[in-house]
């Protein structure tokens, strides 16, 4: 149909937007464009970690990492699981040699 064409466009002429202002280097209009989070919208804990590392990154002018924050998927729970089984903590086992302290 003919609205998803117009939704097409109008999604096509604010990217356009968006990266003119991003050419012209006007981070500070890019940053007021940005839609404000609902009261009751409520991200879970590791979305708003990295919206909030993003944000620090950005202010840093280190954009690319701070894309590379948001898009971060982490490590799937059965990867994380299957490290954690190979390599364990660290033992506080006094008989455990501690190359550290030499």
């Amino acid at each position: 149909g003919h609205g998803g064409e117009k939704k097409r466009s109008r999604n096509e002429q604010h990217t356009k937007s968006r990266f003119a202002d991003w050419l012209k280097g006007d981070s500070v209009n890019l940053w007021k464009s940005l839609p404000k989070p609902r009261e009751t919208e409520r991200l879970p804990p590791d979305e708003a970690a990295k919206i909030k590392r993003a944000e620090e990154l950005c202010s840093q002018g280190r954009y690319s990492q701070a894309n590379a924050a948001l898009t971060s998927y982490g490590l799937a729970a059965a990867t994380r699981n299957k490290l954690q089984e190979l390599h364990p903590p660290c033992s506080n086992d006094p008989k455990v040699l501690n190359l550290t302290d030499r």
